[in-house]
């Protein structure tokens, strides 16, 4: 299943391969960034591109989002040889919404077009809206609405996430993607609420094979539809809060799989089928003084509500995550697992396709 790589890229058999008894290590963050650009630069992306896309999975890793961070980069080589041209406007130009096939390109920068893409559109309107089609994923939708909130803007960005991965609500079998969706609101501190409509990441799979590990949450089932920790034996992930989870979980479906790229459920092959939205909103939409005004008193009303556990506190949505990445920067070290530190050392060397890109993993 895995090809692996000595510090020059070439293949051997690692004396420590999947030692889940080692212990994480603690490595600065500026060198773990290093690495990244390296490996980028070797496959050619570099400069503001290359940061964009590092930046991607790494600040998933630092605010704890482990099955979306430096693990996940260690499948990009796939998705750079799936690159086939320049992304293209296939909506009439000047229009609202813009409409992008994007020829392969990696996802993080079809985002990265995207964003520049939607900026413009806000230039002379107060909403936009980008669909894109034809690239690999991404690695988290709230790295996206953070840079758009940076900007001063509130979003909705959501994806089809297929092959298929959630069954229909009472069925064995998988028919949608994971199906994220993430709001981004600017404020004093942006809020950032991003979340895939299945129970777990589909990406908790890969993170335990990586460590050679048992699943750490339940939500995943077998080819019988019995509930798994084996990441070998998962087939499925159930959808989030019943019936209204699978239901949200199949409006993403029609909305980015049915609407954009014009497949959906078990007609999906791979990641270049899905399609994505980014729906753009400026406060100055009715009234900017009154939009700021409302979301920090909103922000102070749940900050100073009364927690029904005295050790759980009420939080903000997302807070935690930022926290975590606050500190983690302050800090200037993250842990990280040996095994997937040796895959990103290949990788920066010239290590190919360190961890194999399929269906399961991705």
């Amino acid at each position: 299943m895995f090809l692996n790589g000595d510090s020059t890229g070439s293949p051997k058999r690692l004396e420590r391969y999947f030692n889940a008894a080692e212990a994480a290590v603690k490595i600065a963050i500026d060198e773990i960034e290093t690495l990244m650009l390296r490996a980028l630069e070797l496959r050619g992306i570099k400069g503001k591109d290359a940061e964009f896309v590092v930046w991607d999975f790494l600040s998933s890793e630092l605010q704890g989002h482990r099955s979306h961070g430096v693990g996940k980069f260690l499948l990009l080589d796939a998705a750079i040889e799936g690159r086939k041209g320049n992304i293209e406007e296939i909506s009439a130009r000047g229009g609202n919404p813009v409409l992008l096939d994007c020829n392969g390109e990696i996802g993080q920068l079809a985002a990265k077009e995207g964003i520049e893409r939607a900026v413009q559109l806000m230039e002379s309107q107060r909403m936009a809206a980008v669909g894109m089609i034809n690239h690999s994923r991404y690695s988290r939708l709230g790295y996206i609405a953070e840079k758009l909130a940076d900007l001063g803007f509130a979003s909705i960005v959501t994806n089809s996430a297929g092959p298929p991965a959630v069954p229909a609500m009472n069925a064995i079998e998988s028919l949608y993607g994971t199906n994220p969706i993430c709001f981004g609101f600017p404020a004093s501190q942006n809020i950032i609420i991003d979340f895939a409509t299945s129970e777990r990441p589909w990406g908790d799979i890969r993170d335990a094979v990586i460590r050679e590990e048992q699943l750490p949450f339940d939500g995943f089932i077998d080819e019988d539809g019995k509930p798994t920790r084996d990441p070998d034996a998962a087939n499925a992930v159930k959808s989030f809060g019943a019936h209204k989870g699978n239901a949200l979980c199949m409006a993403i479906e029609i909305l980015c799989g049915c609407l954009l790229a014009g497949l959906a459920g078990e007609e999906v092959e791979t990641q270049y089928q899905l399609g994505s939205w980014l729906i753009v909103f400026d406060p100055k939409l009715v009234n900017e003084q009154a939009y700021f005004r409302s979301v920090e008193k909103l922000i102070e009303s749940i900050e100073k509500s009364t927690p029904i556990d005295d050790q759980q506190p009420v939080r903000v949505p997302g807070r935690r995550s930022l926290e975590a990445r606050k500190s983690a920067e302050m800090s200037g070290e993250i842990e990280i697992d040996p095994n997937t530190l040796e895959y990103l050392t290949s990788m920066s060397a010239g290590g190919r396709h360190v961890l194999e890109s399929n269906n399961k993993l991705d």
